[in-house]
């Protein structure tokens, strides 16, 4: 009975491996963004989805999920044979230093909110440089704020200094929310 098993488990991954094999040679292109791979899988993945719908509502065959399945292992298979089995270590945020298999996206963790101020403590002046604060500055005025300064603060971080009144001003959901997506459109 354990060889019967391990003959289904190999035939299986001959069957990934073949339709490896053929994605590749129909597109032997494979983007380097993370991102557009998962895309492609996912849309893989969807394929799935209305395989097992059709199947459930309208008489779709097993035979039509099993060749969806095994797309979508191929391409599984293809991410991890890109990736290496793990996501590089990011050395960039936002895309500005590194190249795009690197970067990733700032998010609400990666800022320290303090009165008036928010603090980037990623971003130091060894990853940034001035235009990239001047560039910060000017997108979040012609966003309708007006900013005090940013600049690097007294512990070498990147911080974005909100004037207003009352002084300071308070930082609200909408200052961080328009703050990443600054951060993130570079």
């Amino acid at each position: 009975m354990e060889l019967n098993s391990q003959l289904d488990r190999l035939l299986k991954y001959e069957a990934i491996e073949k339709e490896l094999k053929n994605a590749k040679e129909k597109h032997p292109e494979f983007p380097d963004d993370v991102f557009k791979q998962l895309a492609i899988m996912q849309e893989e993945a969807g394929e799935v989805t209305k395989a097992v719908l059709q199947y459930r509502y309208e008489n779709g065959s097993l035979d039509d999920i099993r060749k969806e399945l095994i797309q979508t292992a191929a391409m599984c298979v293809r991410m991890l044979e890109y990736i290496g089995f793990q996501l590089p270590h990011p050395t960039g945020f936002g895309c500005h230093t590194a190249t795009s298999k690197d970067c990733r996206s700032f998010t609400v963790d990666d800022l320290e909110i303090l009165s008036g101020t928010i603090s980037i403590p990623s971003l130091t002046i060894d990853l940034v440089d001035m235009d990239f604060a001047a560039d910060i500055e000017h997108k979040l005025e012609d966003k309708g704020y007006s900013i005090d300064y940013v600049s690097l603060d007294d512990m070498g971080h990147i911080s974005v200094g909100y004037y207003g009144n009352p002084y300071p001003v308070t930082i609200t959901d909408k200052h961080i929310e328009d703050l990443l997506s600054v951060l993130n459109d570079r």
